[in-house]
């Protein structure tokens, strides 16, 4: 759990200093990079709650861990069935 609070806390710091970092570097002077962060804020609070409800879904899902760590799409490895199965 620690793991994952980390990795959520690097992520939001991570997409707050590109958020922060991106205007300034499309150029154009303070003027349009004033204009750009000003687009940028209003987004600000959607990622904050969106960023904190994916880590808190992730935390409190009734799925086990396993599956949790699986995803959805990977299935756990069948068992074999015969011998020349095994390798």
């Amino acid at each position: 759990m620690r793991v994952l609070l980390a990795a959520g806390f690097a992520l939001q710091v991570l997409a707050g200093a590109l958020s922060y970092l991106s205007p300034v570097m499309l150029g154009g002077g303070p003027a349009a990079t004033r204009a750009t962060n000003a687009i940028m804020d209003r987004a600000a609070a959607y990622r904050v709650v969106a960023a904190n409800a994916c880590l808190a879904l992730a935390l409190l899902t009734v799925l086990p861990w396993e599956a949790r760590e699986r995803g959805p799409s990977r299935r756990a490895p069948s068992p074999p069935t015969s011998r020349s199965e095994w390798g």
